[in-house]
């Protein structure tokens, strides 16, 4: 799955739609590997920094809108 900036992914536990949406801000290079960060959609003054591996993973996360 092919992630780019202003992507809006769904966050999944246990094979459920967890509901809680998230918007990729920025790709950052950390160590040699490449990390996101991203805000959630109801609170954009917290963000996280995640390997982009976690977010590819399709049994953590969906894309729902590019």
């Amino acid at each position: 799955m092919a992630l780019v900036v202003n992507d809006i992914l769904e966050k999944i536990t246990n094979s459920f739609y967890q509901g809680e949406k998230f918007r990729i801000v920025r790709l950052k290079n950390l160590n040699g590997k490449v990390h996101a960060s991203i805000v959630n959609i109801n609170d954009e003054t917290s963000e996280f920094v995640v390997a982009l591996s976690v977010l590819e993973d399709q049994k953590r996360f969906k894309v729902v809108e590019n």
